[in-house]
């Protein structure tokens, strides 16, 4: 999957070319957002679907870091792994939300339903 840092830039520039947003909460210490790495996002079926979105991973390993808490917060993200989905309008799609496992069809079929 070609990330991006997440950050509050690259959110806006999002906005301003009118791309919807993948946005993956993670840490390095985390065992399920490794599995989600190789169940789905190592999928080539997956990575060709995201190539509309801008793809951003927000790393949280440090949670305590004021950029980490800022992030969770904002995006009200409260266990990772997380996978935030925001439309092309800017608004976020709770209904699209991904928190944990799953498999790659169901996750490829929330990536279609976001315009």
């Amino acid at each position: 999957m070609p990330w991006r840092p997440y950050s509050a830039a690259a959110l806006a520039e999002a906005g301003r070319l009118g791309r919807p947003v993948m946005i993956d909460f993670y840490a390095t210490w985390c065992e399920p957002c490794q599995r989600l790495d190789r169940a789905v996002f190592g999928r080539r079926d997956v990575v060709e679907a995201a190539r509309r979105f801008t793809t951003l991973r927000a790393d949280v390993t440090d949670q305590e870091k004021p950029a980490c808490v800022e992030a969770m917060k904002n995006h009200r993200v409260v266990v990772i792994p997380t996978v935030v989905f925001i439309g092309s309008d800017g608004v976020e799609k709770d209904d699209l939300r991904w928190v944990g496992l799953g498999s790659a069809p169901e996750f490829k079929r929330r990536m279609a339903a976001l315009k």
